[in-house]
């Protein structure tokens, strides 16, 4: 179903591109304080995940039953982006324990294998989850995930390895039909963005070739002018795909958006300057999945009218807001 709930910014923020570069400045990042664990994986890398509480306490809750909020960052992020920090804070207040998952490669530390991350993988965060309930079986779960991290938790939650202590997933500027909206991102008015993320992955890849420099897949990659070039030479046969369309087609959370049965939270912009105006028609076919689809945005921004001298971060508002109903649902 569609929400009629709606994002007012103020005037001077009814700019896309305004909006996604101010979300990114604006959201404070302090007051948070970190404890980083490794998570050895069944096919031989690791997993390094963030567990953040308040600065003035001295570690994150340890009561058994304290809801546990497992959240995903986007395309060349990591679990201490700004927009991640803004979700803890309004996660903790609410009374939920925060794990912030890392995609590899992105902790800051490269990870062993080849391959990376991408839009369909989703056995980390079912890896993390595992973990986690076997550390709190009484918990309750929730999920988000920011662009490309919202994809990954949505094609997540769309199957049956999805965990029934799972009460409620959000998803925060995420592609939904990658496909379509890869082909959105790629055209020439976002060349900065396009320029912005390959700078990032490239950078990761030389340092991923002094492990691995007989990889003639991370040296094509090298090449690649925009995003879709890498993926089509790189991040699809790395990983088993045919071409960046086979990855796009088959990645794509609007595979699984029908099948999505848990009470799931979709918030999206009009004006978001990477993805598609609108959503695909399947999104709004699954009463399961409740859209927030405002008119103002950009891409992980919603930064609203200032409250008490304070920026109004809406997304991660609205994101808590769900979750925490559902889970007083339980």
């Amino acid at each position: 179903m569609t929400s009629q709930l709606e994002f007012e910014p103020s005037w001077f923020l009814r700019n896309p591109h305004m909006q996604t570069f101010v979300g990114r400045t604006l959201r404070p990042t302090n007051g948070i304080s970190y404890i980083r664990e490794r998570f050895e994986t069944p096919d031989g890398d690791f997993v390094d995940v963030d567990h953040p509480y308040f600065s003035t306490d001295t570690q994150p809750s340890v009561d058994p039953q304290t809801p546990i909020l497992v959240a995903l960052h986007g395309l060349e992020g990591n679990s201490r982006r700004t927009y991640m920090i803004q979700l803890y804070r309004q996660a903790l207040a609410a009374g939920w324990r925060c794990v912030g998952v890392n995609f590899r490669g992105c902790s800051g530390e490269d990870n062993r294998l080849p391959q990376q991350y991408h839009a369909g993988f989703t056995n980390d965060l079912s890896f993390v989850l595992t973990q986690m309930q076997a550390r709190f079986p009484q918990a309750k779960f929730a999920l988000a995930g920011f662009s490309l991290g919202g994809n990954v938790v949505l094609n997540f939650t769309g199957t049956d390895a999805l965990p029934a202590a799972v009460i409620a997933v959000a998803a925060i500027s995420p592609p939904v039909d990658l496909v379509e909206d890869i082909a959105y991102f790629s055209r020439p008015g976002n060349k900065f963005y396009d320029n912005y993320f390959l700078r990032s992955i490239k950078q990761k890849l030389r340092e991923k070739l002094v492990k691995h420099p007989e990889n003639s897949i991370l040296q094509a990659g090298l090449q690649a002018q925009t995003l879709f070039e890498f993926d089509n030479v790189c991040t699809g046969p790395l990983n088993g795909f045919a071409d960046a369309n086979d990855y796009y087609s088959k990645a794509r959370a609007l595979n699984n958006v029908l099948q999505i049965a848990c009470p799931t939270l979709i918030i999206r912009s009009e004006d978001d300057p990477f993805f598609a105006p609108h959503l695909p028609d399947a999104v709004y076919q699954n009463k399961s999945i409740t859209v927030l689809h405002p008119q103002y945005g950009g891409h992980v921004g919603f930064v609203g009218k200032r409250n008490l001298g304070e920026a109004r971060f809406w997304g991660e508002t609205q994101a808590i807001k769900f979750i925490s109903n559902n889970l007083a649902l339980t």
